[in-house]
């Protein structure tokens, strides 16, 4: 008997704390719209009858849900962070950036003297290769080339070797190779 008066009074507190209160409304009154007899009696009795024109009863209901002060815990899938960091990766060309080999032809502290050396590489070498000019203070670096393996890398050393005795591998960030 107990466990029936516990059971019934458990129920009506659940039915108290869900029902509705005074700031909610079915159909919010507007001061623009007049209700007919039919829609009247509707909204007093939670009774809907059919109408032949509704169009003036249906307004939106606006309910506050955020009085409680709650919080949100949002759960990230770690592929989120694999994919912003391969985004974040471009560089301003547009090119994807991979680990690869590049040639150093020219290190140093000046800047005129690293276009200088650019601009030699890039009169008999544009074709084949592409140049950088990277400065990492206080040096300014010519790197040239966007090798995936340091054999290739290698190659290209033994071409400009009588050019750019100075020419060495230096491992990198390289732009991706474009695909057809």
């Amino acid at each position: 008997m107990l466990k029936v008066i516990f059971t019934c009074f458990i129920i009506a507190l659940n039915l108290n704390a869900f029902g509705q209160d005074d700031e909610w409304h079915l159909y919010p009154e507007s001061d623009s719209t007049e209700l007919d007899s039919t829609q009247a009696d509707s909204l007093q009795t939670g009774k809907f009858v059919k109408s032949a024109d509704t169009s003036n009863i249906f307004n939106p209901i606006t309910l506050d849900f955020n009085k409680g002060g709650g919080s949100t815990a949002i759960e990230k899938d770690g592929r989120i962070d694999e994919i912003t960091e391969f985004l974040s990766s471009t560089n301003a060309s547009g090119d994807i950036e991979m680990d690869g080999y590049r040639v150093q032809i020219y290190f140093g502290p000046k800047k005129d003297p690293a276009l200088g050396e650019k601009a030699r590489f890039l009169a008999g070498h544009s074709a084949d290769h592409r140049a950088y000019l990277d400065w990492d203070a206080p040096h300014y670096f010519v790197r040239v080339g966007d090798f995936r393996t340091k054999l290739q890398a290698e190659k290209c050393v033994f071409e400009i070797k009588d050019q750019f005795p100075d020419a060495t591998v230096i491992r990198t960030k390289i732009n991706a190779p474009k695909l057809d």
